[in-house]
């Protein structure tokens, strides 16, 4: 027993450093967000290049009136597309799971 106090008593004079939250660099994550940022972006851009303007065939209201307009088979049966959908779910269950797992880890010190 006397064995560990002692080793305890010698790391108590040391002073410890103290945890930081800089682990993560912060450009990264900018960097991250920005690439999904453009590629959200760019699906707008290519969603709305994909409406015929001119057509005015159709009459009725101005949504149906351009959801006549926009070929969804040819936006929405991408394999780029659905490989960023997929991306997008995980990292949003991530997400989730981090933000749970911090509401438990709160309750449990809550608790102590």
């Amino acid at each position: 027993m006397r064995f560990s106090q002692n080793v305890m008593e010698k790391i108590t004079k040391h002073q410890i450093t103290p945890a930081t939250k800089t682990y993560i660099n912060k450009k990264i994550i900018y960097g991250i967000g920005i690439f999904f940022i453009a590629m959200i972006a760019g699906m707008l851009v290519y969603g709305l290049g994909q409406i015929n303007w001119s057509d005015t065939s159709s009459s009725g209201s101005l949504l149906t009136e351009y959801n006549d307009k926009i070929d969804f088979s040819k936006f929405f049966n991408n394999t780029y597309t659905t490989i960023f959908m997929m991306i997008n779910v995980v990292m949003g269950l991530m997400l989730l799971d981090m933000y749970l797992g911090k509401k438990r880890k709160e309750r449990r010190l809550e608790g102590i």
